[in-house]
């Protein structure tokens, strides 16, 4: 397509005559001069032309341009949303104890009762109780075990129900810069990215006795006092390896899935080396 010579009209400038068009600029000559305008980017807005076939060949432009542009675009952002995700990766794995001993019994897991469970999800926190005799009566327990890799499971027995059938509600990771012996106020708070709660059919098939085992005592199953009690790490990871069997297929998937992957680096356990459970359940 040449447009040299051709007369067009500009919505600011008026008539004028293309002196020169290549495939990326077009020169008109007007009135008072000389103006240069992209092309055929111009002809969206600002440059006519009184003729169809020309017209037609410059839309054809312009839509070709747009979709390498859109083409272009959905790359770049697709390319930023890489770099996102690998910085937080990289934040991530720098926040992983490698140097530290990790416990192995770092994990904590929490009798919430059935009237606090409201306020255990809507607040993301749960309290670890005051102590009840001795010098500290009164206190607040506080979770010296808990650290940055720690978890907390929520579970829960209905009245009359037999403590066998205690179920898991959900679980998340504390916040980064937790540390439990500085837990003045007895409060736990939730990591804003990785938390999990359950629906009731979920619940149902996550009876919390099929992973934990007192090992003095393999089929006792009791929880006569306390609010939380210290959790095995690699059975923390089973329960959220299990979750995540559960949602496959499910919108709540990737949630899990990231927060499973998070756990396994923060407590350096191989996610493919987890044992099948063996709690009290499991005994019989």
């Amino acid at each position: 397509m040449n447009l040299n010579k051709k007369k067009v009209v500009h919505i600011s400038f008026g008539k004028g005559t293309v002196v020169e068009h290549t495939d990326s600029h077009l020169t008109v000559k007007f009135c008072d001069g000389e103006k240069v305008f992209v092309f055929p980017d111009a002809f969206e807005k600002f440059i006519s032309i009184d003729d169809e076939l020309i017209n037609k060949e410059i839309n054809k432009l312009l839509h070709i341009k747009k979709q390498k542009q859109k083409e272009l675009e959905a790359l770049e952002e697709e390319e930023r949303l890489k770099q996102i995700e690998k910085r937080k990766q990289e934040l991530l794995y720098a926040k992983v104890p490698k140097k530290s001993k990790i416990h192995p019994c770092s994990q904590s897991v929490f009798w919430c009762k059935v009237d606090n469970q409201k306020e255990v999800f809507d607040e993301w926190r749960v309290f670890t109780g005051l102590k009840k005799s001795g010098i500290y009566e009164g206190k607040v327990n506080k979770p010296i075990r808990l650290k940055s890799n720690s978890a907390c499971l929520l579970t829960s027995r209905e009245r009359r129900v037999p403590e066998s059938e205690r179920r898991i509600l959900g679980a998340f990771m504390v916040m980064d810069d937790f540390v439990g012996k500085n837990c003045e106020d007895g409060y736990i708070y939730a990591h804003p990215e990785f938390r999990i709660q359950l629906t009731e059919k979920e619940s149902e098939k996550m009876l919390f006795w099929n992973y934990y085992i007192n090992k003095k005592y393999p089929h006792a199953m009791t929880w006569d006092s306390g609010v939380y009690r210290y959790f095995d790490n690699i059975w923390m990871a089973r329960i959220l390896r299990d979750i995540l069997v559960m949602r496959k297929g499910r919108a709540t998937f990737n949630e899990v899935e990231e927060f499973f992957e998070y756990y396994c680096r923060m407590n350096q356990i191989d996610k493919d080396s987890i044992p099948e459970p063996k709690g009290a359940l499991k005994q019989k």
